[in-house]
């Protein structure tokens, strides 16, 4: 059996839409006809920060009566036959990276049993469109900041500034401020200012230069 990392259950068949669902478990002695049994998510990983999307459950032996539930709440779904169920996942569902629960769960005299699958959310590959200003002078003390434009952009995001990592402030999915270090204006010459996004996928902007010197 694998427990579920709900409580005991607190609620019997009527739960409330968007009520968290609590201490149902997957039991595998139940027999498929008796219990959901889920076996693929259609997309099975997405990037985070899209828009609003339909969720696909592939499986077997669901009832119009089985309840779809996202991050612990209770979804609308939508049964489609006893082999397909659907979700709407909104764009604030998966605003971060991680792994996410996707459950089906199954009420019968104020307990229950479910199947889960994990949607895998990865971060995007950021894109640095544009800096301002595009030229700083030399010797500032302290260093000047540099408002970057682009997208795909999160709370994770970290500003390099010649590779190196930069004090970074996250504005919103299109803008990012950095604020350069003493040294980085210490000479003329030219920096390459770039947006890391960790993993799960994410990667590297291409680079955008900042110009120190009149």
């Amino acid at each position: 059996m694998r427990t579920s990392s709900f409580a005991r259950l607190v609620a019997a068949i009527a739960v409330p839409l968007g009520a968290t669902l609590t201490g149902c478990f997957v039991d595998r002695s139940v027999s498929i006809g008796n219990r959901p049994y889920l076996t693929t998510l259609e997309p099975s990983a997405i990037v985070a920060g899209g828009p609003s999307l339909t969720l696909t459950i592939h499986g077997h032996g669901f009832l119009p009566s089985d309840v779809v539930a996202y991050l612990g709440g209770q979804r609308s779904g939508t049964f489609v036959n006893s082999e397909e169920m659907t979700m709407l996942l909104n764009a604030s569902d998966y605003v971060n990276a991680g792994m996410f629960g996707v459950e089906v769960y199954r009420f019968s005299g104020g307990s229950g049993v479910f199947d889960e699958l994990y949607l895998v959310v990865t971060n995007p590959v950021p894109v640095l469109t544009s800096i301002a200003p595009t030229s700083v002078p030399v010797g500032g003390n302290p260093a000047p900041s540099v408002a970057l434009t682009g997208s795909g952009f999160g709370p994770e995001s970290q500003v390099l500034v010649g590779g190196a990592a930069r004090a970074t402030t996250y504005t919103s999915a299109t803008q990012l401020t950095v604020y350069l270090a003493v040294s980085d204006v210490a000479a003329a010459g030219t920096l390459a200012i770039q947006v890391k996004n960790p993993p799960p996928k994410g990667g590297l902007s291409a680079v955008v230069t900042l110009k120190v010197g009149p």
